[in-house]
């Protein structure tokens, strides 16, 4: 079985998570700026894009997903 995708993907949800609390920290901090989040033409980039977008929404960030 190959275990690389399912790395890949976990390492992915865990930059997210990252992003998520950077951002709050940094919300903490300075003026709310609007975060842009973009993805590229491809599923996996708009998906992650899509979970990055919802981590700062339930953190209450203003946020703008720009797909593709």
């Amino acid at each position: 079985m190959r275990r690389w995708p399912v790395a890949c993907m976990l390492l992915c949800l865990s930059l997210c998570g990252v992003m998520a609390t950077t951002a709050m920290a940094l919300d903490a901090t300075h003026d709310k700026k609007q975060i842009v989040i973009g993805s590229k033409n491809f599923t996996e980039s708009v998906i992650l894009g899509e979970i990055a977008t919802s981590l700062a929404r339930k953190a209450k960030l203003p946020v703008e997903h720009r797909r593709q």
